[in-house]
């Protein structure tokens, strides 16, 4: 402790007791205080005592109207009053005693024989005897001020005196001696003076102050005492205290010297757990990172973190050349280049080091120096770390490379952990670029399916051109019902890809079926129908398609379990192949087909609103009403519009004889309301038969082949059919003007006996039926 210490606590001390003592003398003289109050109640409770008793001695005289007494030599009757006397029956004079007479006799009486003084007096008294001294003067006018108050007293200053004054009221027993002096009831007529003798009182008081002066003096002498006996100790325990005092500084100066053992102990220690804390962060980023670059990114400025870390950059190898991946540089003043060669005879220290590192394949561990620019800075690098990076199989393909701010250089500790995570760099970089490489590769083999796959979807439009463009259709009414319905975008994605592919299954289905213009027969709907469940067995193989293929599967099914495949309860199909069943018969009904012409917009949903229910799922049904309602659908026609097209017309509705289109196209091209020929040219050969008979079949089939050829030749933008066998239709689009004299001058009929009748019908778009 020193000097002003123990001055502040011996002051403190002596406060404290001061204090102390002066709040016990205040505590005892307010209890002498509060003793005197008390001394003093009790003399005003002994006063009021006897005037209670004069006031009640009045009160029984007032209630029988005063007493009587006899006369004697002193006692005389009061001329104050009236009727003051009355004669008894022996003649003897009987003298009034009014109350306020009796009280002043025993006033008298009382004042002679005892020390107890008592008065009834009042400001304006009938008896001269009864005037009020100063003291009594000053109580009644109290009162008269006070009229609430009942009672007026005063202890003269040497305690020898207590004087008391009781106040009268006027009762209705007063009135009849001084309701002539204007008094009314309740106002105060007088008092009861009353002194008590203070013997007893000044006992008290005398013997309070003794003993008050006894408990002081203890108090004083006990605070003395409290004093001497702190001083006495203080003085012991500051001695002690010195001699701790120098075994202490003693003690400081050897503690300190192990302190700053110990504390250099654990900057090391600390700064190993720095970087291992650093570390640690670094390699919980590594395992999160998601690529290359932020795998370099996350590790490099992590590090940079480090106190002493002044920059951080890794290097990767490209041929002879050293590429800086990623830098993290406090000053920005490292490593201008971005690549720098990899040769002996490098000028820059650092990638010189660097290079070393590779070439060696070892931690390369160099103290700093600076370039001018750099001698500048505020905070000088002092060591270069570089470690090189290797992959599993110890090749080389990289350096990690730190610059620190340590004097003291890199730790034992720390290079080990460093090369430790350098090991664990090259390790993940090695990961994910195989990851990479794995990812390409998935990437490639799921590219090379979709590739196949839509490779059959087109091939299935190339086989039937008159369905081309129906699966991408199909694909965008899917995708409006689906969002229509509130289903999320990835699971529309899903039904967009499974409409693609829809129509797959069409592979497996013989061409004959397939690229049949004309009705099905029985047989031939049974191997259509295949094709659902085909396409569903093909992408239900592949892992990427098999949540599309059970879509595929059902997209023919009906909300009643008839269509196929047969079910026997609704929720057996996918909700997504009843979207996919709407739009697929939606997109049929408003395409043309050759055996049948396409429906408007408005037919087709009233025909889904009419089979809602039945053949379509009531809630799909209801929303693609809605949201198919304003759909544009391009206008095509049905016939070929190319040598594929004609070939496979060829096929179904071509006259073998001729090559012209047979009577089974030429109904199909009237009653198709797309078709806009409105005008049809009957050719009628009269006498063919005859022709047959004289020059033999064959010539009759060579006249055939060359009229046909003539007439598409001749009329290039009308459709030439053969009609009957014997005959020719004509259908243009565009009114004409038939030449009657065309066929008699076709030098091919000139010389024979074939007559050609021609016929013309003016036909409007859309006519049902042959005209004729």
């Amino acid at each position: 402790m020193t000097y002003i210490g123990k001055k502040t606590a011996n002051l403190l001390f002596i406060i404290i007791v001061l204090v102390t003592a002066g709040f016990m003398l205040s505590s005892l003289e307010t209890a002498r205080q509060q003793q005197i109050q008390l001394s003093k109640q009790k003399l005003l409770q002994e006063a009021i005592a006897h005037f209670d008793n004069m006031v009640v001695t009045r009160s029984w005289s007032a209630i029988y109207g005063g007493v009587y007494v006899k006369q004697n030599a002193e006692l005389v009757p009061n001329p104050y009053l009236k009727d003051n006397f009355i004669l008894d029956a022996q003649g003897n004079t009987l003298i009034k005693i009014n109350p306020a007479w009796m009280t002043r006799q025993i006033s008298e009486l009382s004042n002679q024989r005892s020390r107890y003084f008592y008065k009834i007096t009042s400001l304006k008294p009938l008896n001269p005897n009864n005037a009020a001294d100063a003291f009594e003067t000053e109580a009644l006018r109290y009162f008269e001020n006070h009229r609430d108050e009942k009672y007026y007293y005063h202890l003269s200053s040497d305690n020898k005196a207590f004087d008391f004054m009781g106040a009268l009221k006027i009762e209705p027993a007063c009135l009849q001696c001084h309701e002539n002096q204007g008094y009314r009831l309740g106002d105060v007529r007088g008092g009861i003076r009353v002194s008590i003798p203070t013997d007893l009182f000044q006992q008290e008081m005398h013997a309070l102050q003794l003993q008050t002066r006894k408990s002081q003096f203890f108090v004083l002498l006990s605070a003395v005492i409290v004093l001497s006996i702190f001083y006495y100790f203080l003085r012991i325990i500051y001695r002690y205290q010195k001699n701790i005092e120098q075994t202490n500084k003693s003690l400081e100066a050897r503690v300190l010297e192990r302190t700053q053992g110990l504390e250099k102990m654990y900057q090391h220690e600390k700064y190993v757990k720095d970087l291992l804390s650093t570390l640690s962060d670094v390699n919980e980023l590594l395992l999160t990172a998601i690529s290359v670059e932020s795998v370099l990114q996350n590790s490099v400025e992590q590090l940079a973190n480090h106190p002493y870390y002044h920059c951080i950059w890794v290097g990767l190898i490209d041929n002879d050349r050293l590429d800086i991946a990623h830098k993290a540089d406090k000053n920005n003043a490292m490593l201008e280049q971005n690549s720098y060669h990899l040769s002996c005879e490098v000028a820059n220290q650092q990638v010189s080091a660097a290079a070393q590192a590779i070439a060696h394949n070892r931690t390369i561990i160099e103290r700093y120096k600076p370039v001018q620019q750099e001698q500048d800075s505020e905070t000088p690098l002092h060591w270069f770390i570089a470690i090189p990076l290797q992959y599993p199989e110890a090749q080389v393909f990289g350096v990690f490379a730190i610059y620190s701010e340590r004097t003291e250089g890199f730790e034992a500790e720390e290079v080990n952990i460093l090369e430790r995570l350098a090991m664990d760099l090259g390790l993940i970089l090695h990961s994910h670029q195989q990851k990479a490489i794995l990812e390409k590769m998935e990437t490639n083999r799921i590219s090379n399916y979709e590739e196949t796959i839509l490779a059959f979807v087109n091939i299935i439009e190339q086989r039937d051109t008159y369905t081309a463009g129906h699966t991408i259709r199909v694909a965008e009414y899917c995708k409006k019902i689906a969002l229509a319905l509130g289903i999320d975008a990835e699971t529309t994605k899903k039904l967009e890809q499974a409409a693609i592919l829809h129509d797959i299954g069409k592979v497996a289905t013989p061409d004959a079926v397939l690229l049949k213009p004309g009705q099905l027969t029985a047989i031939e709907y049974e191997l259509i129908k295949q094709h659902a469940y085909a396409g569903y067995n093909m992408l239900s193989k592949i892992d990427m398609y098999k949540d599309l293929a059970e879509i595929i599967r059902y997209h023919h099914a009906r909300y009643d379990g008839k269509g196929y495949p047969e079910t026997h309860h609704p929720d057996e199909v996918p909700f997504l192949s009843y979207i996919m069943a709407v739009a697929d018969a939606f997109d049929a009904m408003t395409t043309n087909r050759i055996y049948k012409p396409r429906q408007t917009v408005a037919e087709a949903l009233a025909e889904i609103k009419r089979y809602s229910g039945t053949q379509f799922h009531p809630k799909v049904a209801k929303i693609a009403i809605e949201v198919l309602d304003n759909i544009e659908i391009i206008q095509t026609s049905q016939a070929p519009s190319n040598e594929l097209e004609q070939k496979r017309f060829s096929y179904f509705f071509c006259d073998s004889l001729t090559e012209l289109y047979n009577e089974s196209y030429l109904q199909i091209a009237l009653t198709n309301t797309e078709h806009k020929h409105i005008v049809l040219v009957l050719c009628l050969l009269n006498d063919f038969s005859q022709y047959n008979k004289k020059h033999g079949w064959n010539e009759g089939n060579k006249l055939l082949i060359q009229l046909a050829k003539e007439l598409k030749a001749q009329f290039p933008q009308a459709t030439v059919f053969r009609y009957h066998g014997d005959d020719f239709v004509l259908l243009f689009e565009q009114p004409i003007v038939w030449d009657k004299t065309y066929f008699k001058q076709m030098p091919l009929l000139r010389g024979n006996s074939i007559d050609v009748q021609v016929k013309q019908f003016e036909m409007e778009a859309g006519h049902h039926g042959m005209p004729f």
